[in-house]
Formats: structure tokens, sequence, C-alpha cells
């Protein structure tokens, strides 16, 4: 009988007057920052599926805004049927070069790379290497230094970029390294070198550039990064990486910039302390001007 008595007791001390409230708001408050600060692993991996399911749901339920007719976006995949029709992987950039041309004239205006070019292509005197040049005739010879320049990928990939399309290229920034391949370009993010160390936005340790040829004749260049969740997949995209001190756009903002005739991003940003917390990147002056927006981390 004792029992009963003391649970009678608790209910009437917690039931008593607006006490209830109270303590189901300091029991809610302690439960949250308990998940917060110290919930395992399976409780944190619990809310953020949960989290992800809601935000696919709320993705799926809200109305998509209209596209335009003449808003035409295209995505050209080297898939398993680009691969079975032109041969294998990596092709050569003369090829590439002709996929440009190609879309040029079937009236792209700007096209983006999601893959790097980092070394030189293979030209005639690697196919050549084998043999001992030598050994060869004199008029071979002089065949071969007249028809070299004619035939090299590279140049003429570059000069088709250089022909009347706007071209972006990729670099491939990453955290898991501190190797570098070729030149970084300009940083063109309007923000100072001090601002650009404080601002919120990830980090990266190394990068793979494009080869100079083929970087100077780029009408401009974006990061190639994404950010998958624990589940794989990709819901966020950070519009702007930093390196060094340096901050570099993502591929598809770069040809929005390109494709506008801007020169270059502003960031919007909120001061916390030391940290310049980003929450926009604005596009262009004045009335004809647009602003993105982003969370904390761009």
């Amino acid at each position: 009988m004792q029992k009963p008595r003391v649970l009678h007791s608790i209910q009437r001390f917690i039931t008593e007057g607006k006490r209830l409230p109270i303590y189901l708001g300091i029991f809610v408050t302690v439960f949250v920052l308990w998940l917060q600060i110290g919930a395992p692993t399976v409780v944190d991996d619990f809310i953020a599926r949960l989290e992800y399911l809601i935000y696919d749901q709320r993705l799926s339920v809200m109305p998509h805004a209209p596209v335009p007719a003449d808003n035409k976006i295209v995505i050209v995949d080297l898939d398993e049927r680009s691969l079975q029709a032109e041969g294998q992987y990596p092709w050569n950039r003369i090829r590439v070069g002709r996929l440009v041309e190609k879309l040029k004239d079937n009236g792209a205006l700007v096209v983006g790379f999601d893959i790097t070019f980092p070394e030189p292509d293979r030209d005639i005197r690697d196919l050549l290497e084998p043999i001992d040049l030598d050994t060869l005739s004199s008029e071979f010879i002089q065949t071969l230094e007249i028809i070299e320049p004619q035939i090299n990928s590279d140049r003429y990939f570059a000069e088709v970029m250089n022909g009347g399309i706007d071209v972006i290229l990729a670099i491939n920034f990453t955290q898991q390294t501190d190797a570098t391949y070729n030149e970084l370009p300009s940083s063109i993010v309007d923000i100072g070198a001090g601002l650009a160390q404080r601002v919120t936005v990830p980090d990266m340790t190394g990068y793979t550039g494009n080869i100079k040829i083929l970087q100077d004749a780029a009408k401009g260049n974006g990061s190639m990064n994404q950010e998958p969740d624990a589940d794989g997949i990709v819901r966020r995209v950070p519009l702007v990486i930093r390196y060094g001190s340096n901050l570099y756009p993502t591929l598809s903002l770069e040809m929005i910039r390109v494709y506008n005739f801007l020169e270059n991003y502003e960031l919007v940003t909120q001061t916390y302390g030391q940290l310049e917390v980003m929450t926009a990147v604005r596009m262009g002056k004045g009335a004809g001007a647009f602003v993105i927006p982003t969370d904390g981390r761009g």
C-alpha cells in the first residue's frame, strides 16, 4: 500500500497549480539539449535520416516553378552508350573539340565541362615513342614537323574554345590531400583577402586543375565539388569554396556568370564575432542584380 501513496503524492505535487506545464517544458528542454550534445550516434543517424526524408517529401509536394520555353539547359552525358559509339575514354581532345563545335552549331552559348584536363593529350610523337626517329628518312622527319602542329589536339581544342562559344572548365578541389596539379586561375569573387579567410565556406587543401593552353582559352572556371549526405544523395552543393585565401565558385554558378556577361560575384555575409557567416551570393549590379540565398556554409 506504500507505493500507491508515493505515486499519488508525486502526481499531486506535479499537477497542482501550473507545475505540470513548467516541468514538461523543463523536460523537453533537457531532452533537446541531450539530443544536441550527448545523444548516441544511432540517435543522431536516425534524426538525420528523418530530416532527409522530410526534406525530400517537402520538395516532392512543393509546386515547381514553370520553366520558360526558351530555357534550354542540356546535359551531354558521356555514358556507356557514348563509349560504345565513340570508343574508350579518355577521348582525344580533337574529338572533344568537335563535340563543342557540334554544340555550337546546335545553338549552345555556354558549355561547362565537369571533367578536368590535367595532362597534355597524347600527340603523334607519343605514338611514335617506341620508334627511333633517327633511323627514319629525313623526308619523314620533315613531314612530321609540318603536320605535327596541325594535329596537336590540345591546340585544336583551345582554338575551338576561342571560336565564338564560351567554355567553362572544372577544377577538382579536395580535402583529402595537399597535392596540387597545374596552376589555379585568379579568383574573381569580389571580397578582400582578410574577409575571405573568415567567411564560413568549405576549406580545400589540394586541387587538380587544367593544363595552361586550355586554361588560358577557357572563359571561366568552377569547382566540381559536391557534399553528399550520409545516405549518398546530393542535396546541397557549395556555391563557393576556399583554397588558401582565395574563393572559387562552383561550376554552375560560373556558367550563370558567363552567360549573363557579369564580371564577378559578391558574397552577402553577417558578422558573428570573428566569423563572417555567408547568407547569399549576389550577381550583377543595381536593378539588374539577383541574389541566390545560401545556408551558412554557402
